[in-house]
């Protein structure tokens, strides 16, 4: 049989736009084309048909100078927008949300671009394949590409990479985990730091059936001598589970968690729980948030997918009721843990709850007082139109919504701007030559009009 694609027909484009995942946009084929920069001339191969529709890039010839600062990059899939000058990308990433809101809302966000723009990330998980330890290629989960520094994390952190590299590469050839075969133990490794005080944590994830063997206890003894991590953790889950940092765990040095100190508080961060990757890039929405608690009053704050209790943390001290929601249990434990040490006295409720089915709270007005502040922080698919719909019909005067996606808390904002309005907002950039960005809108709701009898 014949190859599918022998003998390929090679065209030729020119970029023309950069779209907000930083691909180049070629006007007259409607194609993508990543690592490319406007006015480059690009020689493809078209494959599918249809909505299927992709192109192979042959080669690039570049307009633009082309200096990324990363020596993988455009083979780790880790960065997308190095080949960009930073104002090209955070331009690129704000203006369709911006525009976004502007039309559906008429609000205008103001917008914060990152101050820094390398070695800002607090945790990076490498996989771990026989001959590699890395980062997955673009669009290509199964394929790893061998790391030797990543530039988006910490000095500290990459030179605790190459110590593991040369130890577990070298010393232990039959430790990382083969997925064809099933031979080998070892699938992730988490690298997580505290960027301001070196509070370090090294974590790494194995299969259960390596518990408690003879080579387990002979890494464990090397390791000590190899890393320079205040603690490190070893924890086990299912030779077929693709997650790191997660599962059964033991600690080999120090603790179980490292610490965060962040705006003026010292958060312990378990090592399998969410921390926000760029602390200092955060900083923004933390500043917004502080600046509009101050001008409300109220005693009860609500922190819905709460996690650790990460706001709860940082601003509990204004509030006597301190009520947090999450679907993890853990997280609800190291949370009520937390803001009991913090805030004793405080009435503090932290429950686990399936948030896509919370009418148990927000379906009932009276369950809750009236001068309630509200921080809504949920993930990337945002709050859906369920848990919308119980804050629409809530009580709740004012609403500070968090999102790691902008676009889905449109999605929401167009069920909410119902009952409620947006005051104020930003958009910033935690995530320099990524896609990703962060936003807060400060929601409050309508005065209703009485409805005449």
């Amino acid at each position: 049989m014949k190859p599918k694609y022998d003998n390929p027909i090679l065209l030729k484009t020119k970029i023309n736009s950069i779209n907000p995942l930083l691909q180049g946009v070629s006007p007259d084929t409607n194609l993508t084309f990543r690592y490319t920069n406007i006015g480059d001339e690009v020689t493809y191969e078209q494959r599918g048909k249809g909505k299927n529709k992709f192109a192979k890039v042959d080669s690039i010839l570049r307009a633009n100078p082309y200096n990324p600062k990363c020596s993988h990059f455009a083979d780790c899939g880790g960065c997308s927008g190095q080949h960009l000058d930073y104002q090209t990308q955070f331009t690129t990433k704000t203006s369709l949300v911006f525009e976004k809101f502007k039309n559906l809302f008429h609000f205008q966000p103001n917008l914060i671009p990152s101050e820094r723009h390398y070695e800002y990330r607090n945790r990076m998980d490498f996989a771990v394949f026989p001959g590699f330890i890395g980062l997955r290629q673009a669009e290509n989960f199964r394929r790893i590409i061998d790391i030797k520094k990543c530039e988006l994390q910490s000095d500290w952190a990459n030179e605790e990479l190459t110590q593991l590299r040369s130890l577990l590469l070298d010393e232990y050839q039959n430790l990382p985990l083969d997925r064809r075969s099933g031979n080998g133990y070892l699938k992730y490794i988490t690298l997580r730091t505290n960027i301001k005080s070196s509070d370090t944590i090294t974590i790494l994830t194995f299969t259960e059936d390596f518990q408690s063997t003879e080579l387990e206890s002979k890494l464990a003894n090397d390791l000590l001598k190899f890393s320079t991590s205040n603690n490190i953790v070893f924890c086990y889950n299912r030779k077929q589970s693709e997650v790191s940092a997660d599962g059964i765990f033991k600690v080999i040095r120090g603790k179980s968690y490292y610490t965060e100190d962040f705006f003026g508080k010292i958060i312990q961060v378990p090592f399998n729980s969410f921390f926000q990757p760029n602390p200092n890039g955060f900083m923004p929405i933390i500043r917004f948030i502080e600046d509009k608690l101050k001008a409300i009053e109220s005693n009860t704050l609500i922190d819905l997918f709460c996690g650790n209790g990460f706001f709860s943390i940082l601003f509990g001290d204004s509030f006597q009721n301190i009520i947090g929601y999450d679907w993890v249990e853990s997280s609800i434990q190291t949370a009520t843990e937390n803001l009991n040490r913090l805030f004793p006295g405080k009435k503090i409720i932290f429950e686990k709850k399936d948030l896509l089915q919370f009418k148990d709270v927000f379906s009932d007005s009276k369950s809750i007082p009236e001068d309630s502040i509200l921080i809504l922080d949920p993930p990337r698919n945002g709050i859906g139109i369920k848990l919308s719909e119980y804050i629409l019909n809530s009580s709740i005067k004012n609403i500070l919504y968090v999102s790691c996606n902008p676009n889905s808390q449109i999605d929401d904002l167009k069920i909410l701007s119902e009952n409620y309005e947006i005051l104020s907002g930003l958009i910033t950039d935690p995530y320099p030559h990524t896609p990703h960005l962060e936003s807060v809108l400060h929601l409050k709701r309508k005065e209703m009009e009485p409805v005449q009898v």
